[in-house]
């Protein structure tokens, strides 16, 4: 791949692939750096890799299919993987968004087998994270998509939208009081970014 500075103010890295584009924005190492300081431990580093292996068990699933994403971001935010332009069938679909997690947690089971918690713990706790009905999460897309083809858009859409708010509440809370015992605020920013990419606009 050839790397390229972003014109303008330096945002961003994108690196060129035959079939793939990686941009990486400056932000992505602002916050890994700020983490890895406020922490004072590798953990950061130890969940990008756990980031990075759960996208890998995406596009291995896309491949499978015969579809591969057209970029993939790596943002303050997380990952992001835009998706092909040709749509998958809805099958496909589900199966792509499962295995991310699946990878995880499969990750996780191996490290287990091969005496490593450590390491371990940051793909099962990721995998599982994902799978939670959060729109902005693996989960929430994926009953986004089964109760599309259930229901009607309108009530699809109330569906997603009431079962993502409810299992939310109580994770906000458990990362209050996280944090007002321990001081870690890592749980609640991150589930205050899941609030604001998930609901924008919502009434």
């Amino acid at each position: 791949p050839r790397p390229a500075l972003c014109p303008g103010a330096a945002a961003m890295i994108v690196l060129h692939g035959r079939r793939l584009q990686l941009t990486i924005h400056f932000s992505f190492f602002s916050v890994l750096l700020l983490l890895t300081q406020l922490t004072r431990s590798d953990w950061g580093l130890w969940c990008v890799g756990a980031c990075l292996l759960h996208e890998a068990g995406h596009i291995l699933a896309y491949s499978a299919f015969g579809a591969f994403p057209k970029a993939i971001h790596l943002e303050a935010g997380g990952i992001r993987i835009v998706p092909p332009d040709r749509p998958l069938p809805p099958k496909a679909e589900e199966l792509v968004l499962l295995a991310g997690p699946l990878f995880n947690l499969l990750c996780g089971g191996a490290l287990l087998a091969i005496r490593c918690p450590y390491a371990a713990g940051f793909h099962l706790l990721l995998g599982a994270f994902n799978l939670l009905p959060l729109p902005a999460l693996d989960g929430g897309q994926l009953l986004e998509l089964l109760a599309e083809h259930r229901l009607s858009l309108r009530a699809a859409d109330r569906l997603c939208f009431w079962v993502g708010l409810l299992t939310l509440m109580p994770l906000l809370s458990g990362g209050w009081l996280l944090f007002r015992r321990t001081g870690n605020f890592t749980l609640l920013l991150t589930l205050f970014t899941l609030l604001t990419a998930a609901f924008p606009g919502k009434n």
